[in-house]
Order: structure tokens, then sequence, then C-alpha cells
């Protein structure tokens, strides 16, 4: 039966094991960001894309590298029987790991980048003169932040439990031969859908000669190409939940 006490502790052991290791990759980030924030005011302010958009690459490679630890009981045999046998059922084990590396690790990262970022926005006003504006997330930038993290987190989640050494590796060069299949199967099924739209608007257009009909034709087409990205935006949210759904079912079947 599922128990949220078991839950909370395997959430307050995945921290305890994990705390000096995330907290070296919290320092880095830390520093990147200090980094990140110096050029932004040695270029006058010029870069100010730069430092929002920097943030969304840290949450990334934050989560990723999370990812990949959640798992590490499992490569060795003795830390792998130890961690099966440990008085929580798969699915409070498999969450507990999961908010560890989704919604815990995006709060931490946001707030340390708040953090960061007043800091070294006010000293470096105080200290230039300049007075730069702060830059605040907007909600929207924040959302697009979370979704792209989840949706690269989700590959290296399952990657920590298909591929028990070298994960991090092994699921990046899955993913980029996966990338290279899925574009090519994309751009042949998209080419196809538009000669196919086309062709249908063209035959049920009532061609005017003295007329130009390339409004329509454009209207059409462009309609056709919304279409296509709507399918493939859906797709896209759809990825993460069958990653974590076959990671979940992995390792209920994991045997050491």
């Amino acid at each position: 039966m599922f128990s949220f006490k078991r839950l909370f502790k395997q959430f307050k052991i995945n921290i305890l094991q994990n705390a000096h290791r995330h907290g070296l990759y919290l320092l880095v980030i830390c520093l990147f960001l200090i980094i990140n924030h110096y050029h932004y005011f040695y270029s006058g302010g010029f870069e100010r894309r730069g430092i929002l958009n920097s943030a969304g690459f840290v949450v990334i490679i934050m989560s990723i590298l999370i990812s990949i630890d959640m798992f590490k009981n499992l490569v060795r045999t003795d830390s792998g029987i130890n961690y099966l046998m440990m008085p929580a059922t798969t699915m409070e084990k498999y969450l507990a790991a999961w908010v560890y590396s989704t919604l815990f690790t995006f709060i931490i990262i946001i707030t340390t980048y708040f953090v960061i970022h007043v800091t070294s926005m006010f000293i470096g006003n105080l200290i230039t003169g300049l007075y730069l504006p702060y830059q605040y997330f907007e909600p929207s930038r924040l959302w697009n932040f979370f979704i792209k993290m989840m949706f690269f987190q989700s590959f290296y989640f399952l990657g920590a439990i298909l591929f028990k050494k070298n994960s991090l590796v092994k699921t990046t060069a899955a993913l980029f031969f996966l990338t290279i299949i899925i574009s090519i199967t994309g751009s042949f099924i998209v080419k196809n859908y538009l000669e196919l739209s086309n062709s249908n608007i063209g035959d049920s257009i009532n061609f005017n000669f003295d007329g130009d009909n390339s409004d329509i034709m454009s209207s059409n087409i462009h309609a056709s190409i919304k279409y296509v990205e709507e399918i493939i935006k859906t797709i896209l949210y759809i990825i993460p939940f069958i990653c974590w759904s076959a990671g979940y079912l992995k390792l209920k079947n994991t045997q050491i």
C-alpha cells in the first residue's frame, strides 16, 4: 500500500546521499552565473538576452546530471541489492527520485538563480553606476524553461534506469541517433503531408484565370504548416510521460 511517510523518507535519503555531489554542481552554477553577470556589465548591458537564456541552459544541464545520479545505486551489485531491499515500494522509490530530479531541482535552481541575479545586479550597478535593469523572469519564459527541463530530464531519467554503467554517454548517444531518425522520418511525413494538402487545395479551388489565387494558396499552406506544428508540439508534450512510464516499468522489473 502506498505510503506518503515512506515516500518522504525516500526523498530525504535522496537528499542525504546526493547533498555533497549536487552541492558542488550548485556551486559551479553559481560561479557560472556570476561570470555571466560580469560579462553583462562588461558589455554595458548589450547582452541582455544572455542573462535569461543562461538560466535555461543551467536548468537543463543540472536536471540531466541529477537525473543520471538518481539510480547510481543500481550500478554495483551490493548497493543495488540494498536499494531494492529498502522498505519502500517501487512506486515510492520512483516518485521520490522523480520529485527530487524535477520539481525540487527546478525550485532550487530558480531560487539560486534569483538570489545570484539580484545580488549580482545590485553589486554591479553599485560599482559601475550603470543602473542596468534587473530583468526578472516572465511566467511564460519560466514555463518554457520547465517544459524543456521535463523533456530532457525524462530521457536521462529513463537512461539512468536502462543503462547501469556510463548512462550519461549511452543516453546521449541514443538521443542523438533517435533525433536523426525522427528528423528524417518527420521531414518525409511533413513533406508528403504538405504536398497532399496542396494537391487537395488545388483540386478544390475553382481557378479564375483572370484573377490571382496566390493569397488563397498561401493561406491554406500556412494553415497546413500550423496544423503540422501543433501535431509536433503535442508529440513533444507526450514524450516525457512515455519515458517516465517506461522508466517505472523497467525499475519495477529490475533484477540485480
